[in-house]
């Protein structure tokens, strides 16, 4: 075979094993984006009811009259 088949053949073969790398790849990169994005909406939900719960405490403190509804 000519050098130029050689390094084609070459050539391929490593375009060939990195494309089945990412495809391997790519489920498991999904998978870990899909998780990430859970973690940051729990995150996002904890802290919305931590915010509201601090919130109506602090009506609590401060009584009906100044809560600015009167």
């Amino acid at each position: 075979m000519p050098e130029h088949e050689n390094e084609a053949r070459a050539r391929a073969e490593r375009m060939f094993k990195l494309r089945e790398f990412q495809k391997a790849d790519a489920s498991k990169a999904t998978a870990d984006y899909h998780a990430v994005e859970q973690r940051l909406r729990d995150r996002t939900q904890e802290l919305r009811k931590l915010r509201l719960l601090r919130e109506a405490q602090g009506k609590q403190k401060r009584g009906p009259h100044l809560d600015g509804s009167a």
